[in-house]
């Protein structure tokens, strides 16, 4: 039990009864080292009974701060193909078939170059990533296409439609009788006696029509259009 918890804890006391406390950096550092180590497992295996639930929280943040990852300096990324014998002797880690990590990024460039492989090096800037050509090849970002600049959005305007028919009479008599029969048949119109005329909306060309065939047994009535 003392050579499970000692890596992990600082001795308190040694006696007949001994204290242990874990340390926070310690427990990380094992962490580190091992993923596969649960302390809070180790812990309820070892006293037989749940841990706390502060020291089950302490624990679980102590196990966030154990998280580690490798900064690889002098290091580059490579994208190509999955059989590329050239960069094999350069590559230091393989993120996947296609990504690997490369040492010496500038003499494997001039060997691809010379094999006219016409590879692509972008340099980073310490603060953000650059991003990409459009067409590279490439899995990672790329510059968009050009926006083509928007059209203002149109007002939508409707324009009402209303036809009207103005009839040129020779005489007032004519009109006279031509008006009544119309209001006979409840159409309503405008007679301008002054110039002879009677103005009708579109929709009634029908009772316009009947009027025309009444008034046909006194007048032969014909209608020419005035250019």
């Amino acid at each position: 039990m003392l050579a499970q918890l000692t890596p992990l804890t600082d001795v308190v006391s040694e006696d007949v009864l001994t204290i242990l406390k874990l340390q926070k950096e310690k427990v990380a550092a094992h962490l580190a080292q091992d993923e596969n180590l649960d302390v809070v497992s180790l812990l309820i295996r070892l006293s037989g009974r749940d841990l706390p639930q502060n020291v089950a929280g302490e624990l679980a943040e102590w196990t966030d701060h154990a998280e580690k990852f490798t900064l690889y300096e002098g290091f580059a990324l490579l994208e190509g193909d999955e059989d590329l014998p050239v960069a094999d002797p350069f590559t230091a880690e393989r993120i996947s078939p296609t990504i690997r990590i490369v040492r010496s990024p500038d003499a494997l460039f001039v060997r691809m170059e010379r094999q006219e492989r016409i590879p692509l090096r972008v340099k980073h800037m310490a603060s953000s990533l650059r991003v990409l050509p459009r067409k590279a090849r490439s899995v990672f970002p790329k510059k968009p296409r050009a926006a083509r600049p928007r059209r203002p959005k149109k007002t939508s305007v409707t324009l009402k439609r209303q036809t009207t028919i103005t009839l040129h009479f020779p005489n007032g008599t004519v009109l006279e009788k031509f008006r009544k029969a119309l209001l006979d048949l409840r159409c309503p119109v405008e007679a301008n006696r002054e110039n002879l005329t009677i103005t009708f909306l579109g929709k009634y060309e029908t009772e316009v029509a009947k009027t025309i065939k009444t008034l046909g047994q006194d007048y032969r009535i014909q209608i020419e259009d005035i250019e």
